[in-house]
């Protein structure tokens, strides 16, 4: 709580106003008390406000606080201002760094799981391929199946057919086939050759309407 100074009428001495040593004694006791309130308002208040404004009498240097300057008598009194906190000072050198620290332990190995079911295995795809024989100088035929993209040979064969001499057709290669740019020994294709023999020719030269055509079917088992 504040309380307005005791003050005293100035005494007239020698032609001069002068101010009396109570009213010296009343001011100064009233400043401290003031101070004193006002530092307990500062460590009590949340949110204190950026300054304090105060009053001063210009005869007996009485001090109140007001809300702002503008609430001084003038006539009488001067307005003080003081910043309630002071300004901060320059910051201080960074800090070296701290020393790295030391790496945990290494936890137990976890159990191993369970074993998954096996794959299913895929059916192998079986290509065929065919080979026509065509009447200049003794018949033969040839073809070549290829395997899908990704998959290789794991078998094969040849198949000949003729509508009456299949027996004088003679197989001449009947096997695995490895394809150029393909990798190394991984054969992608299978690969079968026919031919009639000179003897059944020679022996039905004489039968000029009998049909030595022949057609030729190459087939590869891939997985």
């Amino acid at each position: 709580m504040v309380t307005e100074p005791i003050t005293q009428e100035p005494t007239r001495v020698r032609g001069r106003w002068v101010r009396s040593r109570l009213g010296v004694a009343a001011a100064a006791a009233t400043v401290a008390a003031l101070s004193a309130g006002i530092t307990t308002a500062l460590a009590v208040d949340p949110q204190p406000a950026p300054q304090i404004h105060a009053c001063v009498g210009k005869f007996n240097g009485s001090v109140r606080i007001v809300e702002g300057p503008t609430a001084c008598r003038t006539a009488i009194e001067r307005p003080v201002t003081w910043d309630q906190h002071g300004s901060p000072g320059p910051i201080g050198p960074q800090g070296a760094d701290g020393a790295d620290g030391i790496d945990g332990a290494q936890g137990p190995q976890g159990v191993a799981g369970e074993q998954g079911p096996a794959g299913g295995v895929n059916p192998p795809t079986i290509v065929q391929a065919v080979g026509f024989s065509v009447e200049n100088g003794i018949p033969t035929a040839g073809a070549v199946a290829y395997c899908p993209d990704g998959m290789h040979v794991s078998g094969g064969g040849v198949s000949v057919q003729h509508p009456m001499l299949s027996a004088a057709v003679s197989v001449m290669l009947n096997q695995p086939y490895t394809p150029p740019g393909a990798p190394e020994d991984v054969a992608t294709a299978w690969r079968g050759y026919a031919t009639a023999s000179w003897a059944e020719v020679a022996a039905h030269d004489n039968y000029p309407i009998l049909d030595f055509r022949f057609n030729i079917t190459v087939f590869a088992i891939c997985v």
